[in-house]
């Protein structure tokens, strides 16, 4: 209810969906590790190797595969691509286990096999 009331006090909404003020594209800025597990050069290492094997290519997709180019650390066994009615795709990589990047607040899932 607060929101509500806030918005009632509101003069001006400025929106840029057409991309006048920003420039409309995706990018990788920073990797921020959410645990020990994994440093950064470790989930660089996964994300190439997800990238470089995956067919995704919707924006999320276009940016982190720019970032994470390069050799592929960990060969792909399965995966199941991203669907947008799951919300999530699937890999497992060999040596690695099964990593499952989610679009939703774009985190980086491994589970070992």
């Amino acid at each position: 209810m607060y929101s509500v009331e806030t918005l009632a006090r509101v003069d001006m909404l400025c929106l840029d969906k057409t991309g006048t003020i920003t420039q409309g594209k995706m990018q990788v800025e920073t990797v921020l590790p959410l645990t020990q597990t994994y440093d950064k050069d470790a989930i660089a290492k996964i994300l190439t190797s997800y990238m470089a094997h995956s067919e995704d290519k919707n924006p999320t997709a276009q940016a982190i595969r720019k970032r994470f180019a390069g050799e592929v650390a960990y060969p792909m066994i399965s995966s199941l691509p991203f669907s947008s009615d799951r919300k999530w795709g699937a890999m497992e990589l060999e040596g690695l286990g099964t990593v499952f990047p989610r679009r939703t607040g774009d985190v980086v899932g491994c589970s070992s096999s």
